[in-house]
């Protein structure tokens, strides 16, 4: 008499596979959230460092003019007290828009170290689903010989010749 079917075995960690699953999705989500806000972090930067820049570069093509003016002796002590008011006023706001670079720059750094941290987050939350996915591997292959292995023995029941 042939022998029933076997019975496919049901993966006993599937719930720890989904578990691990779902940690990896939330780690890349929280690795693209943080790849997000660093290149938030570095236009904000770049912006702060432009605008720097272009002040310093307005205050230069100033001073080069009031360089001229003097130079020509066409300055009045006025103009001089002015000038020094102006200067003084310049390098405020150039202080002042280097503290705000700095802090945009703060800023990137610490969004980059999140970003690092993600990385290694998911580095990890990966690992720990590719150990329970090479097991499951592991038990679908041991199943299929075993149903493989039952399949040739009742073969071969079914050919052996039936004493009487």
């Amino acid at each position: 008499m042939l022998a029933r079917a076997m019975r496919k075995a049901k993966y006993p960690l599937e719930s720890l596979q989904k578990v691990r699953d779902a940690k990896v999705d939330e780690a890349t989500s929280a690795l693209g959230k943080a790849v997000s806000e660093r290149e938030s972090a570095e236009r904000e930067r770049a912006r702060a460092e432009a605008i720097r820049l272009e002040q310093q570069r307005r205050a230069e093509v100033l001073r080069t003019g009031e360089r001229l003016a003097l130079q020509e002796g066409q300055l009045t002590v006025a103009d001089l007290a002015r000038h020094d008011a102006w200067e003084f006023g310049v390098g405020a706001e150039a202080s002042r828009l280097a503290r705000a670079e700095e802090a945009a720059k703060s800023r990137q750094d610490e969004a980059l170290g999140t970003e690092q941290k993600a990385r290694e987050a998911l580095a990890s939350k990966k690992a720990d689903a590719d150990v329970v996915a090479k097991d499951k591997a592991r038990f679908v292959d041991q199943q299929n010989k075993r149903a493989l292995a039952h399949e040739e023995e009742t073969a071969e029941e079914a050919w052996r010749p039936k004493r009487a």
